[in-house]
């Protein structure tokens, strides 16, 4: 369901705008969630804290996220960490600069 939410507000986005003009802070956010479930042990059960709960900041081009996931650990339980990731868009595409999970 969440995947559907994101591809169906990543339409939106690219219908609305029609070029790479439009990243704005909620791509940020996604891609940063994007990132970050490539890092996990289960990323199909992990929760994410959301756009509303996380922090995201904008200097240019360069846009700074912070969050929490829970995550399945390799105990089979869940647990609360905490996500930081900096990234640079240019044109049609984004680079990761930094990145954290604690």
């Amino acid at each position: 369901m969440k995947r559907l939410v994101m591809i169906v507000v990543l339409f939106v986005v690219l219908l609305i705008c029609g070029n790479a003009q439009c990243f704005d802070k909620y791509d940020a956010y996604f891609n940063v969630e994007h990132q970050v479930k490539q890092q996990l042990m289960n990323p199909s059960d992990a929760d994410f804290c959301g756009y509303s709960k996380a922090t995201v900041t904008q200097s240019g081009n360069t846009y700074s996220v912070s969050g929490y996931v829970d995550a399945t650990n390799a105990f089979g339980g869940k647990l609360r960490k905490r996500f930081s990731a900096t990234i640079h868009v240019k044109g049609e595409r984004y680079k990761v600069v930094s990145m954290s999970i604690d």
